[in-house]
C-alpha cells in the first residue's frame, strides 16, 4: 500500500521529466497541489477517511430435517453417498499409482486427475446442496445430481484409462 501511494507521487512529481534531462536534486523538489482535492497539501500527504457501509452476509437458506424428506428421497441420497464415496475412493487409489509414476509421465495424467478432482467436488456440492431444497422440489433439483455423478464417472474412466501400467 505504502509503495503504490509513493510511486503515485513520484510519478505526480516527475510527470514533466523525460529520460534525457537531469533529475532535480532532493532540495529544489517543491510540491504543490494541483487541485484541491489532492492529498498532498502543504507539502504533506493527508489521507481521507470514508465510512464505508457494513455489508452482512445472507442468511443460509435453512435445513430442511430427514423427517421431512420422502423415503424415495431419503432412498435415492443415501445410494448417491455411497456411490460418491466409492468414486472418492478409487480417485484416491488412482491418485496413489500416480504419485508412483515418474515426473514426465506424471505431467502427462495431471490434467486428468484434477478434472477427476474438481467432478467429484461439483458431485458432493450439489448432493450437499440437496439437504436445502425442499423435499416437495427435490426431484427437479435430481436431474443436476444425476448428470454430475455421470461427470465424475466419466472423468474416473478417462483418468484410469489414461493412466500407464506400472
Amino acid at each position: 500500500m505504502k509503495l503504490n501511494i509513493v510511486s503515485g507521487i513520484l510519478v505526480w512529481l516527475f510527470s514533466g521529466v523525460s529520460f534525457g534531462q537531469n533529475l532535480p536534486d532532493r532540495n529544489s523538489i517543491t510540491i504543490s497541489p494541483k487541485s484541491s482535492d489532492s492529498p498532498v497539501q502543504n507539502g504533506r500527504i493527508s489521507l481521507k477517511s470514508e465510512v464505508v457501509p457494513l455489508i452482512y452476509r445472507e442468511r443460509p437458506a435453512p435445513r430442511y430435517p430427514d423427517s421431512a424428506k420422502s423415503e424415495d428421497q431419503k432412498k435415492y441420497q443415501a445410494k448417491v453417498r455411497a456411490k460418491l464415496d466409492e468414486h472418492i475412493i478409487e480417485i484416491e487409489n488412482l491418485k496413489d499409482r500416480i504419485d508412483r509414476l515418474k515426473a514426465y509421465k506424471r505431467s502427462e495424467v495431471l490434467p486428468f486427475l484434477r478434472t477427476a478432482e474438481g467432478n467429484r467436488s461439483v458431485a458432493r456440492t450439489k448432493l450437499n446442496q440437496l439437504d436445502f431444497y425442499p423435499p416437495d422440489q427435490w426431484t427437479a433439483f435430481r436431474s443436476g445430481i444425476d448428470r454430475a455423478m455421470k461427470n465424475l464417472e466419466e472423468s474416473i474412466v478417462t483418468l484410469a484409462y489414461r493412466l500407464p501400467e506400472p
